[in-house]
């Protein structure tokens, strides 16, 4: 039923058969390659070590280098951040200026959207509104030292405990977890040292 292969830099491989399960579901049978003795495995160590090509994926939504990352625009329906950064410093010119903010609020969001993951990709994509993108809940935007834009993130519309989102060009939309928009900033109060 399952196979797992291991090749060496020396050409040798190493394999393990797996084949029914016990009854209770609870165990595979398997055997050695190149052996004839039957042993058993659990089946969620069996779960954990063959993996569906979904589970292979890279599920990051967004690829940048945070040193590249100068400036990071956080809007939302009723108000705008905009943070800066100077050398390792953080300010904050939206919607009011502090001029040094706590340390690590921007490398958190750019951790944040550096490491976001998509849970699903829906297959179908009939229209934005179908997702809010026509009324976002939030664009986060982040750009380099000659303010180009290097990626912005359109958080739509929200349901099961997901916010549908997509990278701005790209036609992909994807299912998030919802506590990414609490990981997110979104009170001026949170940015003040």
């Amino acid at each position: 039923q399952k196979q797992l292969l291991l090749v060496t830099k020396e050409k040798k491989q190493l394999g393990i058969s797996m084949g029914r399960q016990s009854d209770d579901k609870k165990l595979y049978y398997a055997v050695r390659e190149g052996e004839k003795n039957v042993f058993t495995l659990q089946a969620d160590t069996v779960a954990k070590i063959i993996r569906t090509l979904p589970d292979l994926r890279n599920k990051k939504i967004m690829r940048f280098k945070i040193e590249d990352v100068a400036k990071i625009t956080i809007q939302y329906p009723d108000r705008t951040f905009e943070l800066n950064r100077q050398g390792e410093d953080w300010s904050l010119s939206l919607p009011k200026t502090i001029r040094k903010v706590k340390p690590f609020i921007g490398k958190d969001v750019l951790w944040t959207l550096g490491n976001l993951e998509f849970e699903s990709i829906e297959n179908t994509v009939d229209s934005k509104a179908d997702y809010g993108f026509d009324h976002p809940k939030a664009r986060i935007s982040i750009a380099d030292k000659q303010n180009k834009t290097i990626a912005s993130l359109i958080v739509g519309g929200h349901v099961q405990a997901q916010y549908f989102a997509r990278v701005e060009g790209a036609q992909a939309v994807y299912r998030i977890k919802e506590r990414f928009m609490s990981e997110i900033p979104s009170d001026v109060k949170r940015f003040e040292d």
